[in-house]
């Protein structure tokens, strides 16, 4: 009888771990979408960044062209070009916040409240 009961016992014990192991399941899976999700908003970022500097290098290198033989022309293009290139990080910075920010509500939502059904 007493060998009944132990059996018994390990054998709640091991359905009541496998029910918490499968119910962890649903909260690693949606956290890891999460993740996912986040990784592909910042490459998106990076690119977005690595595309516009791309462009403003060629626009940099426009205005030596364009300004050989005008000091103060080129400086002011060149000034702009660094403003814009500026703006470019601060968008970018931006984007990494939009992506935090999305990432944080999606695990936020992956956790059951007690009051969810």
């Amino acid at each position: 009888m007493r060998k009944l009961m132990s059996t018994m016992l390990a054998l709640a014990f091991v359905a009541v771990l496998g029910m918490s192991v499968a119910a962890a399941d649903p909260f690693t899976d949606c956290v890891n979408a999460c993740a996912d999700q986040y990784a592909e908003d910042k490459a998106a970022c990076d690119q977005a960044l690595a595309d516009t500097l791309a462009q403003l290098d060629a626009d940099s290198d426009q205005c030596f062209v364009d300004y050989a033989t005008d000091p103060f022309g080129l400086f002011n293009c060149l000034r702009i070009v660094e403003r814009q290139r500026q703006i470019a990080a601060n968008d970018h910075n931006d984007c990494i916040s939009a992506a935090n920010t999305v990432a944080w509500n999606c695990y936020r939502d992956c956790q059951s409240s007690p009051s969810a059904p």
